[in-house]
């Protein structure tokens, strides 16, 4: 019994953090800020590369292991964190993203390859 209760609170707090995403996403439609900082993604919720107007995307302490490119549809971002993820490969092309400014990362592992594709 032990086990399925636990099985059953794993799939409520999933639940939640899916919904409070789900939040964020829909006042980043207006505010243009999208915090999902300690978020447990392992993946970038497709719908954020929806949000044309976005300028601030902070990913930090998430289990990401890569950023997809269609990152570069968010023409419009100023402020990208990417700190303390899993990554292993960053390869963004920013031709695109001619309004970024800032991306911060640090990585958790050592051997953390970052590509700059600019044309």
């Amino acid at each position: 019994m032990g086990c399925a209760l636990s099985h059953e609170k794993q799939t409520i707090k999933a639940q939640t953090l899916k919904s409070t995403h789900k939040d964020k996403i829909e006042r980043a439609k207006k505010s243009g800020v999208l915090p999902l900082q300690n978020a447990q993604l392992q993946s970038i919720p497709v719908s954020v590369f929806e949000l044309a107007l976005l300028q601030t995307l902070d990913l930090k302490s998430n289990l990401l292991k890569y950023i997809p490119d269609d990152i570069t549809k968010l023409t419009k971002l100023k402020s990208l964190n990417i700190c303390n993820n899993d990554l292993e490969i960053i390869s963004i092309t920013f031709c695109n993203l001619v309004s970024l400014r800032t991306v911060s990362y640090l990585s958790k592992k050592r051997d953390l390859t970052l590509i700059y594709l600019v044309s």
